[in-house]
């Protein structure tokens, strides 16, 4: 890796609190897929002593909307599991040269219950055509119960088409924590990601995620 992008690598994973580019980074990008595009992205998180936690989220672009579901089994160490469903919209704009933002709402369901609702701004800065700078800012406002900020930023690296290194450091709804992982993308429909994480003071811990999003044309 160059040494400008291991710099800012560095940076990121040993800087203080803060939201990489989709996927199951904690940090979201301001993009949307394709108009006619949908996509269904999976997910699993290994954590201590065996405990897991996966993700089923599939999507599709609907007008100047990306539109979709997320259908989650977290399960912390130490912690029963807890299952939601959590419908979400998402829209994305050029703001600058190289700049672009959005908004990304999502409402949560616990047990058939309402749990949450959670708006997100995102901001991307393409500062160069391999290095992509995201930034988010929001607010977890759970039911009945105190809120949280969410905050974030990442570096996205891209030396090549099929590959892209991402850094992240955030503050999501369960903790602060830092990632650094790599996407594969052997075929313009299918990329793979793995990545490992730490969290700071809260169950977590380190813990290694695997996942896969899959894109497809709607005719």
């Amino acid at each position: 890796m160059p040494s400008v992008p291991r710099a800012l690598v560095s940076l990121l994973y040993m800087a203080g609190p803060a939201f990489a580019a989709g996927g199951h980074h904690a940090v979201d990008d301001a993009a949307l897929m394709e108009r006619g595009q949908c996509q269904f992205e999976a997910w699993a998180d290994g954590y201590r002593g065996g405990q897991a936690s996966w993700h089923l989220g599939p999507a599709c672009r609907v007008g100047a909307w990306e539109l979709g579901v997320n259908i989650d089994r977290a399960g912390l160490p130490g912690e029963p599991a807890q299952r939601t469903f959590s419908p979400q919209g998402k829209w994305a704009t050029d703001i600058a040269p190289a700049v672009s933002a959005g908004i990304v709402l999502t409402a949560t369901w616990q047990g058939g219950r309402y749990a949450g609702f959670q708006p997100l701004v995102p901001v991307t800065w393409q500062a160069h055509p391999q290095v992509a700078v995201h930034v988010n800012a929001g607010r977890d406002i759970p039911h009945h119960a105190a809120g949280r900020n969410l905050a974030g930023a990442a570096l996205e690296w891209t030396p090549q088409s099929a590959w892209s290194f991402v850094a992240e450091r955030f503050n999501d709804a369960t903790g602060r924590a830092a990632r650094v992982g790599a996407r594969w993308q052997p075929h313009p429909s299918l990329s793979i990601d793995v990545s490992h994480a730490r969290s700071f003071g809260d169950a977590r811990g380190h813990w290694w995620t695997l996942g896969a999003t899959y894109v497809i044309e709607r005719k």
